[in-house]
């Protein structure tokens, strides 16, 4: 899986997108965030981009995009809104990527 760190300068760009692309918003301080760094890299989850939004330094992308809870993911494509979704495990991860 390819990881992009996003922030206003390239977050449109990256949406954009004619693919699927995957953005998760984030914190470094939050455990379950944490949890999920170590299931989204893995080798078989090359089949979509993936964005990654810390909300703590990008606080205006996460207002926009009304983002009370982290880690949430949300699924683009071409600029549009497919699914948004509140991500804690592997299996739920797995079920966002492959719906």
């Amino acid at each position: 899986m390819i990881l992009k760190k996003l922030d206003n300068n390239n977050f449109s760009d990256f949406i954009n997108s004619k693919e699927n692309v995957l953005v998760e918003f984030y914190t470094d301080w939050c455990k379950y965030c944490q949890i999920v760094d170590t299931f989204i890299t893995k080798e078989n989850n090359k089949t979509i981009k993936l964005g990654r939004v810390n909300i703590d330094q990008n606080l205006e992308l996460a207002w926009k995009h009304q983002i009370d809870k982290v880690p949430t993911f949300l699924l683009f494509n071409s600029g549009n809104i497919l699914k948004k979704k509140l991500v804690i495990s592997e299996k739920e991860f797995e079920y966002l990527i492959n719906e």
